[in-house]
This record gives C-alpha cells, sequence and structure tokens, in this order.
C-alpha cells in the first residue's frame, strides 16, 4: 500500500533543509561566505508527486516521452532567480539592495543585471539567490 504524500509537510522540511544548509554555512563552517557560494536545485519524487526546490539560477526539468511516437516533451519545474524578475527586483530593493548591470571602465553596462550592496560595489552577484554570498 502507498503512503499518501503530505505535500505540506514535504514544503515544509526543503525549506526547512535549505535553511539549515545556510546557517550551517553561516555558523559552522569555515568558508568566507562574503565572496563565496552555490545554487541548488532539489527534486523528490513520491509516487505521481514531484517537488522542487531551487536557490540561485540552477535549473531542473523532468523530461519524459508522449504518445505512440515516443515525442520528447521538457517541462520546467522551477524558474531561475534572476535580478531581471520584477518580484526578485523589487525583494531586493525592499531589503536594501540594488539591481544594476556591471559596467566597464567607461560605464557601459555588461552581462546581466546583478545583485549589488546598496553602497558597494560587491558582490555583484548575477543571481538574486544563494546559499552564501
Amino acid at each position: 500500500m502507498q503512503r499518501v504524500v503530505d505535500s505540506t509537510e514535504v514544503k515544509e522540511q526543503l525549506t526547512r533543509s535549505f535553511g539549515t544548509v545556510q546557517n550551517t554555512l553561516l555558523n559552522d563552517s569555515k568558508i568566507n561566505l562574503r565572496f563565496s557560494g552555490s545554487t541548488c536545485v532539489s527534486v523528490l519524487i513520491v509516487g505521481t508527486k514531484v517537488f522542487c526546490a531551487n536557490v540561485g539560477d540552477s535549473r531542473a526539468v523532468l523530461v519524459r516521452t508522449v504518445g505512440p511516437n515516443e515525442q520528447v516533451t521538457a517541462i520546467p519545474l522551477n524558474r531561475d532567480h534572476k535580478a531581471d524578475e520584477p518580484d526578485e527586483e523589487a525583494r531586493i530593493i525592499r531589503n536594501g539592495g540594488r539591481v544594476q548591470p556591471y559596467r566597464d571602465m567607461h560605464g557601459n553596462p555588461l552581462g546581466p543585471l546583478r545583485v549589488w550592496h546598496l553602497k558597494e560595489d560587491i558582490p555583484g552577484l548575477a543571481m538574486t539567490r544563494s546559499f552564501g554570498d
């Protein structure tokens, strides 16, 4: 007999696990997190339910074959945490950061939007969430 999966419990445990990783990095590691960090994506499949949690711009995609010709279909399971997403930009600004592209020595924008400290040009992350950094 298959166990019934409590979706709320799975979501809470994934959230708690991600928090534990961040707290352990901050409090128990010797890693300098000012300029070090990582993204993460986790996928848990229980029966017919798929749970996905991510931090940063790591991507999870479910690939399946469909139909008599077994056509391959890709289904995104998450979205990247990037500064060009309006809700992510608003969250960064609300929390005292700023969102701007990196600029070359002539002031020309280069590359994607990045997350910066409000008054410092560091760290300039190209994603809006990470463990560390």
